[in-house]
């Protein structure tokens, strides 16, 4: 009891002492916070460092820094900012990797699709046979091999024993065959037909086994034991394939899916370029292959092609002039006016042949003042006919003497399509026309 009441007396006397401090004493000191050391390091000597905002010197160095939450920041001309909160509580080291502005980043591109594999595993009674997948020799039994998702018929031979299974990999597999040996006259064996119900997600579709035809789907066949590659077929969708193994009754559906849609056919564009005809006398008629264009000085649109260009004007000769058109293309035109002169002279022109023209129609003497070269036109066609500019002229594998300028050849023969081609004749020229049978409607 002593005991006790001297620890009470003990405990007041404490408080006493507390309660009896003096004002003014003041508040009892906060405690120090303590100092840690940050080292910085870049492979940028000559960075700057700044610790809250307050640049303390330079990387590759310690810094003693107040324990506490602070941000720290590397800095240098040409470089991205390094920028780092911490909380600092204990001696840390810091690496400040500084990239070089407008550097590329590397970036990965996404690998390509995989095709799913499976693995197959094919288990035989019989070691080191051999194994076929759809005819295809995979290797030897009981050995894992990677596949790629399917349906297979899978083939086992050994010494002239043949066992075959069908499988629809679609997941990792493993199957078991018996290979028996077939026994000394062996007693004829029944072969056992099972009812197979072959169904499809689309009616009237056509069902084959192995390759052979068997009927419509959504029916019931009878059909006997053993493996198959079964397939169904409708016109509009994909066909549906799967391997199957005939021991029992058995139900098979089979899902009809559509193609993905090809997008609809553009009709081919024709092309079209910019023609300008400029002729030396204004106000001038122009014609496409005899068909009127408009007015000459003025720019028309064109399709792609070969042309026979005319200008006509009252006053003045008709102007010819042949065009491809491949490109967008400006002709000039002089258009001459009609000799009136009656004075006769003589005069030497250049010619490309003394003999005169004798072939065709034009039996008229050679003008003076015209240019002359040799066309010949060959044929295989031997009783075919030649026109020039729409005049008859004769049969082909032989030489017609023409006045220079653009002519419009032609080759017909009954029964075959028309030969044409527009031809420049500023020098001596040949002509392999080509004639094409008529197509029989």
């Amino acid at each position: 009891m002593k005991k006790y009441l001297s620890i009470l007396m003990m405990i007041m006397l404490c408080m006493m002492s507390i309660t009896a401090k003096p004002k003014g004493s003041g508040a009892a000191p906060a405690p120090q916070m303590e100092l840690f050391n940050i080292t910085i390091y870049c492979a940028e000597t000559d960075a700057k460092v700044y610790i809250d905002s307050q640049m303390c010197g330079f990387a590759n160095k310690s810094f003693s820094v107040k324990q506490g939450g602070h941000t720290i920041r590397v800095v240098k001309e040409g470089f991205e900012d390094y920028e780092s909160k911490i909380i600092l509580d204990r001696d840390i080291t810091i690496t400040a990797d500084l990239q070089k502005i407008g550097a590329r980043k590397p970036h990965h591109n996404p690998p390509p699709p995989r095709t799913k594999e499976w693995t197959l595993t094919v288990n035989t009674s019989e070691p080191d046979c051999k194994i076929y997948l759809n005819n295809d020799y995979l290797g030897q039994s009981n050995k894992p091999y990677k596949v790629k998702e399917g349906s297979y018929i899978v083939k086992v031979v050994k010494d002239g024993i043949e066992k075959t299974e069908g499988v629809t990999l679609d997941g990792d597999k493993s199957i078991f065959i018996r290979m028996e040996r077939p026994h000394h006259n062996p007693p004829p064996a029944r072969t056992k037909e099972y009812n197979v119900v072959i169904s499809t997600s689309e009616p009237g579709c056509t069902i084959s086994l192995n390759g052979v035809v068997l009927g419509e789907s959504n029916k019931s066949y009878k059909i006997k034991e053993g493996s198959y590659l079964i397939k169904a077929e409708k016109k509009g969708f994909k066909d549906a394939v799967d391997g199957i193994t005939v021991d029992s009754d058995k139900n098979i559906f089979l899902k009809m899916e559509k193609p993905p849609r090809n997008p609809p056919k553009q009709p081919p564009q024709v092309k079209e370029y910019t023609l300008m005809i400029s002729t030396s006398e204004p106000e001038c008629k122009v014609y496409l292959n005899g068909e009127y264009l408009g007015e000459s000085n003025n720019m028309y649109k064109v399709k792609e092609g070969s042309y026979l260009i005319k200008v006509t004007k009252d006053g003045f000769e008709d102007a010819l002039e042949g065009v491809n058109m491949k490109e967008d293309k400006s002709v000039f035109i002089r258009m001459n006016a009609p000799e009136t002169t009656t004075t006769t002279t003589t005069t030497v022109v250049e010619q490309s042949s003394t003999r005169p023209s004798h072939h065709g129609p034009r039996h008229h003497d050679r003008r003076p003042d015209v240019k002359y070269y040799d066309l010949t036109v060959n044929c295989e066609e031997d009783d075919a006919t030649v026109f020039i500019d729409d005049e008859e002229w004769g049969r082909p594998n032989q030489t017609f003497t023409v006045e220079m300028g653009n002519r419009k050849i032609k080759v017909t023969k009954r029964g075959f399509e028309p030969f044409e081609m527009l031809v420049s004749c500023d020098t001596n020229r040949t002509v392999n026309a080509k004639l094409k049978p008529m197509r029989r409607r």
